[in-house]
């Protein structure tokens, strides 16, 4: 963990906006400031919450917290952007499971790589510093500078709040889906987990909307860069692996000998054979008549299909709402 935190100067009388500004102008997003006053403001009893009666006021545990304002609105004018977002920094014990928020299972957390790797901003819990108050906090970066750092910090922050309302009917179809692949991701030693350890995102065509008729959609399981065999042609599996595709194979079994076949035909053709297993994971319905899969690079997947498409976020999807 970064212990060097420095404290800005200032008295403790309101600074002049100009001063706050320029204090400021030293920020980015991400930056981790120590605030030990903070307080919220807690029901204790269900009823009072429904009455809108506050009944208790407690210090927060933490008192680190990290900025998720966007750096150019943290150094615009303190009279034109006056406040700061903030979100308690967490700390997270078990280490598989601050893998797994490392590696973007959940958007509530974001990782805050130079406060530690078990670090993460909780986005359930943003809160509002007014710009005079942040000034005489101690801080230091919770991003590093690097320009690759600073974007999947912001991305990650952003996703928590660009996530596509998917309709309920497109919900039940993929969950048990979402269930399969937060199951395997659990269980990163096994040839199936490996796979999904490469697994950036995926991505469903057409986007599903609320009022609609009988359809498809394809999943397209976008890979990262260099974990897919390349070819210059369609795979020519061999009549081996042929033979072996005779009978239907379950996602599992199909990942296990991904990780027992050495030639390329093979795995690009088995690779195949795995998105489609994945995607007959999804249940039709009533509107959902049928789901394809399909798996490619990151670095081969089209531009114009991104913009036809909509990012399928697992933590999203919950679970189908159901009345009652």
């Amino acid at each position: 963990m970064n212990a060097n935190r420095t404290t800005t100067s200032g008295s403790a009388a309101t600074p002049a906006l100009d001063q706050v500004t320029r204090t400021l102008s030293t920020f980015r997003q991400g930056e981790v400031l120590d605030v030990p006053w903070l307080v919220r403001a807690i029901a204790a009893h269900s009823s009072l919450r429904l009455l809108g009666v506050l009944a208790k006021v407690v210090k927060f545990k933490t008192c680190d917290y990290v900025v998720v304002t966007q750096t150019c609105d943290i150094a615009r004018s303190s009279d034109k952007r006056p406040y700061l977002q903030l979100a308690p920094l967490i700390r997270v014990s078990d280490p598989g499971r601050a893998k797994r928020y490392g590696e973007g299972e959940t958007p509530q957390y974001v990782a805050v790589p130079e406060a530690g790797s078990d670090a993460f901003a909780d986005l359930d819990r943003i809160m509002t510093l007014d710009k005079s108050l942040a000034v005489n906090c101690s801080h230091y970066a919770g991003v590093g500078k690097d320009i690759d750092e600073l974007r999947r910090f912001g991305q990650a922050v952003g996703r928590k709040f660009d996530r596509y309302p998917f309709p309920n009917y497109f919900v039940q179809s993929v969950d048990p889906l979402r269930q399969r692949v937060l199951e395997r991701w659990d269980k990163p030693a096994s040839p199936e987990g490996t796979i999904l350890a490469d697994l950036v995102q995926i991505r469903v065509e057409p986007v599903p909307v609320e009022e609609a008729s009988e359809t498809g959609f394809t999943l397209a399981f976008i890979m990262k860069q260099g974990s897919l065999p390349i070819l210059a042609d369609p795979p020519a599996p061999s009549p081996s692996i042929l033979r072996w595709l005779d009978k239907p194979k379950t996602a599992s079994e199909i990942a296990k000998k991904l990780a027992e076949t050495p030639g390329l035909d093979d795995k690009a053709h088995l690779f195949d054979k795995l998105a489609e297993a994945w995607a007959g994971l999804c249940q039709t319905n009533d509107v959902v008549r049928q789901v394809t899969g399909l798996i490619v690079s990151e670095d081969e997947y089209a531009l114009s299909d991104y913009w036809q498409s909509e990012r399928l976020d697992l933590d999203q999807l919950s679970g189908p709402v159901t009345s009652g």
